[in-house]
């Protein structure tokens, strides 16, 4: 029994060296924090926001009130977006038709006008909007809410309009119905969309509407941003958009918010996120010895392969895990890889195949090349140099070819000390108990954050199990209704003086 105590502290004790030098390894940077929690009580003042309190007890009071802002989210939910086919074209006529209501723009008011191949422009004394295609069949929308000075720079509130498919067999209620079902907590929407995140462009445009309706007119621009092709990486949505000089300057944003994550079943922190966890993926191909499939062949491609996993690729991903629930006593952050290297095998491609058909012709064949598909998301703290490196030794310790299909070479963050992110965040504080965090993904915020913008990622989701990408996404009606509720108060704050 002492011995079997024995080996058990001494394995225990083997793998936190073993996380500590791969930590070593990766990074020559000082650890950042396991996402701290967001204490500025120092400078917070607390303030309500009159509207959005109004707000608030109206809902509570009109039923029909409630039923015609759950209808405008369950249409929009309804619009065809799903890769990879979105219908881009119906959804921007569908945000267009939103937006003329909410401005009360009266019929040929708003004249288009083609600028440039890519761009669509129209305006009023209120507001101007741009259709905005990297490719003709993949327009994004973008309102400007025009303010008194705009010379201060604008406000940026952004939300892809994409989503991504789905396996409809595994879904309680169809996923493009966007079905309102009665629970024991209240109303549900189920569709996909209803956390990411449609939830949030919807909510933007209902809250705009609010602050419409009273008269409230912004000191600052505010840009609604409804941009294409998130979910497959926005090669034809932000990445474009990010290059267009001209337009970037036309807008002339200095702070962003983009989307955040859900809560989790009974937790009510809201997280805030600064920065996210960089995407590289790439392949490793090993190339070996060939033979009839009877025989025992040394030093296979696939033998190779299997080595490379062995003894590099699961060996970190192990202490990663490790690292990820010893480097923090908060309880949330142990099961969140948004401070550690995460890394997946993802795919696997070896010997002869039909081109037609994609199956295997020659199973009695060794082949002479295995590939192995990986994906790897590395933290803002950690060195990427560093980790190229490593991943090259890898390729090299099977005498192999590494290739990558997608690399960012810089990983900014967002400066928590700038005047704006500070008022963003005052702002939240003083409505909900929020927490700063690193996403674990990539969203588009990571485009302008490498043009130097300010970007924070924020979805008021509480108390919901998080479903983005997975079967029986659904949001429920209460949550919905108080992120709106939020939003008039965050918008009218972050664009007052």
């Amino acid at each position: 029994m002492k011995a079997q105590r024995i080996l058990i502290l001494t394995v225990f004790a083997l793998f936190a060296w073993m996380a500590l030098m791969v930590q070593a390894n990766l990074s020559t940077t000082t650890q950042l924090e396991a996402d701290p929690m967001v204490d500025i009580s120092a400078t917070s003042i607390k303030k309500e926001d009159p509207l959005a309190e109004q707000f608030r007890h109206v809902l509570k009071q009109d039923s029909k009130l409630r039923d015609d802002i759950m209808n405008r989210f369950q249409e929009y939910l309804r619009v065809p977006t799903q890769q990879p086919k979105p219908q881009y074209t119906k959804v921007v006529d569908f945000l267009l038709d939103w937006t003329r209501r909410i401005f009360n723009v009266k019929e040929n008011e708003l004249v288009e006008r083609q600028v440039s191949p890519r761009l669509r422009v129209a305006e009023n004394d209120q507001i101007k909007y741009y259709i905005y295609s990297c490719k003709p069949e993949k327009p994004s929308f973008i309102l400007t809410w025009k303010g008194k000075s705009p010379q201060k720079g604008s406000i940026m509130i952004n939300s892809h309009t994409d989503v991504v498919p789905v396996d409809k067999d595994q879904w309680k209620y169809p996923p493009f119905d966007a079905e309102m079902v009665e629970e024991s907590t209240g109303r549900r929407v189920y569709a996909r969309g209803a956390q990411d995140m449609k939830c949030v462009g919807s909510a933007y445009l209902e809250a705009i509407d609010r602050l419409v309706q009273s008269g409230y007119q912004p000191d600052r621009n505010l840009q609604v941003v409804f941009i294409a092709d998130e979910e497959i990486g926005a090669v034809d949505g932000w990445e474009c958009l990010s290059h267009d000089k001209q337009m970037m300057s036309e807008l002339n944003i200095t702070f962003g918010l983009d989307e955040g994550l859900a809560s989790g079943e009974n937790e009510d922190v809201i997280p805030i996120y600064y920065g996210e966890n960089v995407a590289w993926w790439f392949e490793i191909t090993a190339v070996g010895n060939v033979g009839h499939g009877s025989q025992f062949i040394k030093d296979t491609s696939t033998e190779k392969i299997h080595k490379l996993l062995r003894d590099k690729v699961f060996p970190l991903r192990e202490q990663q895990q490790l690292q990820m629930r010893l480097q923090t006593k908060n309880p949330r952050e142990k099961s969140q890889p948004s401070t550690v290297v995460t890394i997946n095998l993802t795919g696997l491609r070896a010997g002869h195949t039909s081109k037609e058909t994609g199956d295997f012709t020659n199973p009695n064949v060794i082949p002479r090349t295995a590939t192995a598909l990986f994906d790897m998301r590395i933290p803002p703290h950690i060195d990427l140099v560093e980790t190229e490196a490593m991943l090259q030794e890898w390729a090299n310790y099977v005498n192999g070819t590494i290739r990558f299909i997608e690399q960012p070479k810089v990983n900014p963050i967002t400066d928590l000390t700038d005047a704006t992110v500070k008022k963003f965040l005052n702002i939240v504080n003083d409505r909900m108990k929020t927490e700063l965090r690193i996403f674990p993904a990539a969203t588009d915020a990571r485009y302008p954050r490498r043009l130097g913008i300010n970007m924070i990622g924020y979805s008021f989701m509480p108390n919901t199990k998080v479903l983005l990408h997975d079967h029986n996404e659904y949001l429920d009606e209460s949550v919905y209704l108080e992120s709106i509720v939020h939003y008039i108060a965050i918008i009218k704050r972050l664009l007052d003086e």
